[in-house]
């Protein structure tokens, strides 16, 4: 069996974590359920760590990263909704023309990632034993923090540097490239990696492949059946047009000039489609709000393009 994914492509993992936000607290529950006389499986009572917008810019640079990842692999498998081998979360097809771009990216999120962490949460680490020594009251666990211990006097004190070590580890945002491997030559770290044994790597490469297709067909039409309905709707609230944003011609050009990356396969179809979708891509968003007989061709010529795509077969 031919390898084209092997040739073309190499399988990308990413992988991120954050600290957990909360915890079970066994006391609380124990206190409460006999306070209000509830039954020991009747819940559980669980505190936050920290507010709730301690992670905040952390967590949506960290969901930036994962965005770009999943925009630019392909899934290794199918959709759950699909026939075949089920796609591996975090593992992705990543074509060999945009290896070296992904790598910049993600070298950039990281560092960004990392600045994150470093400025927003660990810079004064010790106001978040503050506020959950204020938000828990009496239920206030010192355990939970490292570097945090209560005196025989029962001052709570604090070394802040045994904190940041500690909680560094937990913050990771990694990527780790792999070849596309097949049966003949499938070794062992790529089993523990996919988890799964030889005998069905041949298979899923077939459903890769597949999928690969399906996947880039899927990302162009969803753009174009965005447009579509976005023209097709009346104007609300005594507008003069549907109220649209440039996103949706600017969609349109993502998809287009991303797609004949994405064709791993080289379908010739698929580049067709993808110039078609370009083409469409062309009209200015502007003269969409602001010419009807722009906004009535531009909904006539999005709407035969999406019947076109979703009734293309592979």
């Amino acid at each position: 069996m031919k390898n084209t994914l092997a040739e073309k492509s190499v399988l990308m993992r990413f992988s991120a974590g954050l600290p957990g936000s909360s915890r079970k607290d066994a006391r609380t529950t124990r206190e409460i359920q006999s306070e209000k006389k509830l039954s020991a499986d009747s819940g559980k009572y669980v505190k936050n760590l920290w507010p709730e917008d301690a992670l905040k810019a952390v967590k949506q640079k960290q969901g930036e990263a994962r965005a770009y990842h999943d925009k630019v692999t392909l899934p290794f498998g199918c959709k759950s909704d699909d026939d075949g081998v089920d796609a591996i979360s975090g593992v992705g097809i990543l074509p060999a023309a945009l290896i070296a771009e992904y790598g910049d990216k993600m070298r950039q999120f990281k560092g960004q990632f990392d600045n994150l962490v470093e400025t927003t949460f660990l810079a004064d680490p010790r106001k978040w034993v503050d506020w959950a020594m204020n938000a828990h009251n009496g239920t206030f666990d010192a355990k939970n923090y490292p570097g945090c211990q209560v005196d025989a006097s029962g001052v709570v004190q604090f070394d802040a540097e045994q904190f940041r070590t500690a909680m560094r580890k937990r913050f990771y945002l990694r990527t780790e490239p792999l070849p596309v491997p097949n049966a003949s030559h499938f070794e062992e770290s790529i089993r523990l990696m996919l988890g799964q044994d030889a005998e069905s790597v041949d298979l899923r490469l077939a459903d890769a492949e597949a999928e690969a297709r399906r996947e880039v067909l899927r990302r162009l039409i969803e753009p174009v059946r965005a447009m579509a309905t976005k023209l097709a709707e009346q104007p609300k609230d005594g507008k003069e047009s549907p109220i649209f944003r440039d996103s949706l011609v600017e969609n349109l050009k993502d998809i287009a000039a991303l797609a004949p990356a994405l064709n791993i396969t080289g379908d010739k179809d698929i580049d067709a489609m993808a110039k078609q979708v370009g083409a469409l891509a062309q009209v200015d968003a502007e003269a969409l709000r602001k010419s009807d007989e722009t906004r009535k061709c531009t909904a006539e010529d999005a709407e035969a393009l999406l019947k076109k795509l979703e009734g293309y077969k592979f």
